[in-house]
């Protein structure tokens, strides 16, 4: 930004904190159960070293459904992530400010 455009503002960057609610909260920790017991039983047959991909694999999928539970869920549990970044866009757009996400 520096080297293309001088007359833009400075960057403001603001991090907000997002629980989930109860729906997605539910969901995510039944997916972390199941896979806590999966690797429990894996770890237990395979060892740690053979079943580092399927840590990786867990967590990634924890991770989706804590961003986006809506891809991972069969009933479309929405993203509370997602509904207050709406809120917020609807607030930003009505008061004229421009964003980047």
């Amino acid at each position: 930004k520096q080297d293309v455009l001088k007359d833009l503002p400075s960057k403001q960057e603001q991090v907000i904190y997002v629980d989930m609610d109860d729906k997605h909260k539910d969901f995510y920790n039944k997916k972390r159960a199941y896979y806590k017991d999966l690797l429990d039983e894996q770890i237990a047959v395979s060892g740690i070293e053979k079943s580092k991909f399927a840590i990786f694999q867990a967590f990634n999928e924890l991770r989706q459904i804590a961003s986006a539970p809506e891809l991972k869920s069969e009933n479309r549990i929405p993203s509370s992530k997602i509904d207050a970044l709406f809120e917020m866009l609807e607030d930003i757009v009505a008061n004229n400010h421009k964003v980047l996400i």
